[in-house]
């Protein structure tokens, strides 16, 4: 899902939450990298700062650097759909 986002232009940045480098880098290098830029969160503290509850989670933060959207859980077809693309064309 993230790939068919990216490919639209949206840019996707990604936090990598308590992987270790290698292991990141076998799974872009398995499956791509969809991402425009990805930090890390080895610790997990990053996670804590925003309240993470669960992996995956999703948020949409507008140009002003507003969360817009809090999605937790995968994205599917109908999420996109029915909730984020309208929040795309609302807030771009």
């Amino acid at each position: 899902m993230l790939a068919q986002l990216a490919k639209t232009g949206l840019p996707i940045w990604g936090i990598a939450y308590q992987d270790a480098a290698p292991a990141l880098a076998s799974y872009f290098e398995q499956y791509g990298n969809p991402f425009a830029r990805v930090a890390t969160d080895s610790a997990g503290l990053t996670a804590i700062d925003w309240g993470v509850y669960g992996v995956p989670e999703t948020y949409l933060i507008d140009r002003q650097g507003i969360v817009r959207w809090r999605y937790a859980g995968a994205l599917t077809d109908t999420v996109v759909a029915e909730v984020l693309n309208p929040l795309l064309s609302q807030y771009s």
